[in-house]
């Protein structure tokens, strides 16, 4: 009788120990996409390969996203969170918009930081040919000249506490809701 006891706790705590969750992979592996989404944007390595890169690491956000929601600041870390924002941010809209409201959510419960919010946000604005919110998004021509995309109100955030102060307003006012537009 002791015999029996003593194996099923053995398979009892073997199975939840092998149902735990991984952390230290998770976070090694978003780390890893972390570095070939930068690469490509910052060194100028692999440039003409981006899509193909961003493709794939978008594959491996997917499912780990699939797999816990959308992940913390607390499940894995900062960085991490980081780095499943940057995916997202640079995928096509379609992609963007499924994933707003988890990145809402997850600001709602101080697992994301809220300039995340003002980046996305205005990114999916403008790809539907409307004006952006926060002033977050500019593009460099051929001739170096920075060109801001229209707003649609007259103030323009550059700081990042004004654009967390904005985020924050406007999340309060919308109260939680999924729209794009505040």
């Amino acid at each position: 009788m002791r015999v029996i006891l003593l194996f099923l706790l053995f398979l009892v705590s073997h199975r939840l120990l092998s149902q735990s969750v991984d952390t230290i992979s998770i976070k090694n592996q978003l780390a890893l996409i972390l570095e070939q989404d930068q690469k490509t944007r910052t060194k100028g390595d692999s440039v003409k390969f981006m899509h193909q890169i961003d493709s794939l690491n978008l594959v491996q956000i997917e499912k780990i996203i699939s797999l816990y929601g959308w992940p913390g600041k607390s499940f894995v870390g900062r960085s991490g969170n980081n780095t499943v924002f940057l995916a997202i941010q640079h995928s096509r809209l379609e992609i963007q918009e499924k994933y707003f409201p988890l990145l809402k959510a997850s600001i709602a419960e101080n697992e994301s930081n809220p300039s995340a919010l003002a980046l996305l946000q205005d990114r999916i604005l403008i790809q539907q040919g409307k004006k952006q919110i926060y002033g977050s998004q500019i593009d460099r021509d051929p001739y170096e000249v920075i060109s801001e995309h229209g707003f649609q109100k007259t103030e323009h955030c550059r700081t990042t506490e004004q654009i967390y102060t904005r985020v924050k307003t406007n999340h309060e006012k919308s109260n939680r809701s999924n729209q794009y537009d505040p």
